[in-house]
């Protein structure tokens, strides 16, 4: 089998993109999946891509071949970063919470993340993993990523079709969606705590600290139970538009 140059250029800076976002999603980021399976994955998308996907013009030198290499490992990390915001939201709920009804010194390792979250922050994670299938969300953002070369042709500079207001929008949707997952435990505890100063008033010997912890727990956690249906709706609502939002920080 006889590859051209333009093809051989094609798959290069295809499985760059398409690595950086196997690499960075984090269905398949952290140490859960092997690596050898996830650049697998993307020299398997390069392949069946790289006849498909236009391809800039390349300085014919090693410097231009670095220069649209760079290129395509900053556009995968727009595409990822616009699928992640959604992951970035639901840490941070998870961290609202779990302040909130006293679970913030049960952090552990996440192995999909790599780094230390609480078991609030764990169990939100994976449940968003889950309904990050059911909704088709990898399939959405796959057809992102093929999008994306029509804004960005394969070896392209991105500066040219970067958005940046997109990214500040996207970035400020990520603690309004974070802070409105965590607010029906945020008000509850908001009222256990009021309720509590009342009864430290009225009652000055009450221990209120030690007697409102238990509450504030016991509370927290039927909110939170009550309110699984409206988190995961809220969910399934932004991993359908996970896709377009990464979409939307390039521009013809």
């Amino acid at each position: 089998m006889i590859f051209t140059l333009d093809e051989l250029l094609a798959f290069f800076f295809v499985f760059i993109r398409g690595g950086v976002l196997v690499m960075g999603i984090p269905v398949f980021a952290g140490r859960v999946v092997p690596i050898r399976l996830r650049i697998g994955l993307s020299a398997l998308i390069a392949y069946l891509m790289a006849d498909f996907v236009p391809l800039a013009p390349i300085q014919p030198h090693v410097l231009g071949l670095v220069i649209g290499a760079i290129g395509e490992i900053l556009c995968g990390f727009l595409l990822v970063l616009g699928v992640r915001i959604l992951f970035y939201a639901i840490e941070m709920a998870g961290q609202l919470i779990a302040g909130e009804i006293g679970f913030a010194m049960s952090a552990s390792f996440n192995p999909s993340t790599e780094s230390s979250s609480t078991s609030v922050s764990q169990s939100l994670f994976y449940f968003t993993i889950v309904l990050f299938f059911l909704t088709g969300a990898p399939l959405s953002t796959l057809n992102a990523f093929v999008q994306s070369f029509q804004f960005v042709p394969a070896g392209g500079s991105f500066l040219a079709h970067f958005e940046p207001f997109a990214l500040v929008k996207a970035s400020a949707g990520l603690f309004s969606t974070g802070v409105q997952m965590a607010a029906p435990i945020l008000a509850i505890n908001f009222l256990v705590n009021i309720v509590f100063a009342v009864l430290g008033k009225a009652v000055p010997r009450m221990n209120v600290f030690i007697t409102s912890f238990s509450v504030r727990i016991a509370a927290g956690l039927m909110v939170f139970l009550a309110t699984v249906g409206l988190l995961a709706h809220t969910i399934c609502e932004e991993s359908r538009g996970a896709a377009e939002q990464a979409l939307s920080l390039f521009t013809h």
